[in-house]
């Protein structure tokens, strides 16, 4: 069993919604000494990767283990070390670390994508309680750790004007139009609400190295709207910076998603005519997904004059008093299926926001997963 699959358990101690679970758990395990920890038990423990405390690492690698052993292995997180979660080990139980297993090669290549898939104890984990979100609220603190604020024109103070997803340590995807003929400058990740310090997010900023969008992108027929942000350097992942899953299996690419309620984010305006004033603080949203049969009809009556066209590389939400709007371009679109979000549209363009009987148009990313793959 990888090490990385404790991440997807240790997750499970944040799926409420509690602000202070970093600030608790830190204090819990206060040092002593170097790696000195006490245990759920009130025991003395030592803080280390979980591989070599075999108590521990018997009950994670146990799929049927019980509640109460669940428990333990969430109360026994005691933080990171090089981005890997460790937990309090008692000190009769530290053993040998174990070496990682070697993975076996496949039996056969898989035929609709032969890219490196992520692993699903790394992309997707979330903090965020999966409920029905009624309306709009503002989004809690490392709820949505892939969420990419896109400053554009100045380095040392840049207009936020769209939003991204986290793919890996170097790649945010957005919308094309969010790239083509604007001056990019910076990516920030890990921010919650921009315009305070008082938020608690240990956001970073990261210099963009190349920015291009799909080549079939069309701004007219504002199709293909996708594009991909290299940054400078890697990101270092942390507690607020994670990234979101990618719909590469056969099975995600083919979902239905009709009647599914998936969620969006972002810094966006609340009304089409608030477009001169977005929000600093991040809202989430949930919307109801259409046919594209009935979002085509929608579009069909503004006429010609819009040029665009519904096909299968579009996916319809919303249209009904919650939508995408200004400044949310580019910004996500996901589903949680299990314990990981995936990243399933990109805010693309709408009839002004959240108008009645009109969805706002998505970018299908399962139609572009070979593409984005192929180039981060």
């Amino acid at each position: 069993m990888s090490l990385t699959l404790i991440v997807i358990l240790l997750s499970l101690a944040t799926i409420s919604y509690c602000d202070n679970i970093e600030f608790t758990v830190g204090n819990r395990f206060r040092r002593q000494a170097a790696n000195t920890c006490e245990t759920p038990s009130k025991q003395q423990g030592q803080c280390i990767n979980i591989m070599g405390c075999k108590q521990l690492y018997d009950m994670l690698s146990n799929p049927n283990r019980p509640p109460a052993q669940t428990s333990l292995l969430q109360g026994s997180f005691c933080g990171y070390e090089n981005e890997k979660p460790r937990v309090c080990c008692p000190r009769q139980q530290i053993s040998a670390p174990r070496p990682p297993s070697q993975p076996q090669p496949p039996s056969k290549p898989n035929p609709v994508n032969n890219q490196p898939q992520q692993s699903q104890a790394n992309c997707g984990l979330s903090t965020v309680s999966i409920n029905k979100i009624v309306g709009g609220r503002p989004a809690i603190l490392r709820a949505w750790p892939w969420m990419a604020l896109i400053g554009f024109n100045s380095m040392s103070r840049p207009q936020w004007k769209c939003g991204g997803a986290l793919v890996n340590d170097r790649h945010v995807i957005t919308a094309a139009h969010c790239i083509v003929r604007k001056k990019l400058t910076i990516v920030r990740l890990g921010e919650l609400d921009w315009n305070t310090t008082d938020d608690n997010a240990n956001h970073v900023d990261m210099p963009i190295e190349k920015a291009f969008p799909h080549p079939r992108y069309n701004p007219v027929k504002r199709a293909t709207d996708v594009g991909i942000i290299r940054l400078r350097e890697p990101v270092r992942f942390s507690a607020d910076i994670q990234p979101i899953c990618l719909p590469a299996s056969t099975e995600l690419r083919n979902k239905n998603l009709e009647n599914i309620s998936p969620y969006i984010t972002g810094w966006g305006s609340f009304s089409y005519k608030s477009n001169l004033s977005y929000p600093s603080q991040l809202y989430e949203a949930q919307v109801n997904v259409k046919s594209n049969r009935d979002c085509a009809a929608a579009y069909a009556r503004l006429g010609n004059k819009a040029g665009i066209s519904i096909d299968d590389s579009v996916l319809c939400a919303g249209g009904e008093a919650t939508d995408s709007c200004q400044g949310d371009s580019g910004g996500p679109l996901m589903i949680p299926i299990k314990q990981n979000f995936y990243l399933f549209g990109v805010v693309s363009y709408g009839h002004k926001c959240a108008e009645p009987g009109f969805p706002g148009a998505y970018t299908r990313v399962t139609e572009f997963v070979d593409w984005i793959q192929s180039n981060i």
